[in-house]
């Protein structure tokens, strides 16, 4: 999953106004699989997650369009699956690497 994520953020380093548009449809991605009745590990979340943490160690996600990156990979901490709570910390960990 790592080298898909990897694979799939360097098509988006190339252009910040794709990338934070390419953000906000992952955002949107996490919280949909968020309001399924029954939240359980969810390859698309992880995937997903991935993906915003290759694209977050080189690009600022922060003034991404919609909600806020942060505060969704800070929701996921406290997602009842460990791989995607490992993975949300992983993830604003690289965040973190691009932001002011």
């Amino acid at each position: 999953r790592k080298t898909a994520a990897k694979c799939i953020a360097s098509i988006y380093r190339g252009g910040e106004e794709v990338a934070h548009t390419y953000a906000a449809k992952l955002v949107k991605v996490i919280e949909e699989e968020e309001g399924k009745a029954h939240p359980t590990h969810s390859p698309a979340s992880v995937l997903a997650l991935l993906c915003l943490a290759e694209i977050g160690r080189t690009l600022d996600l922060s003034s991404s369009e919609g909600k806020s990156v942060d505060s969704t990979i800070l929701k996921c901490l406290h997602s009842t699956s460990e791989d995607e709570r490992g993975t949300a910390s992983y993830a604003l960990g690289c965040a973190a690497i691009a932001s002011p």
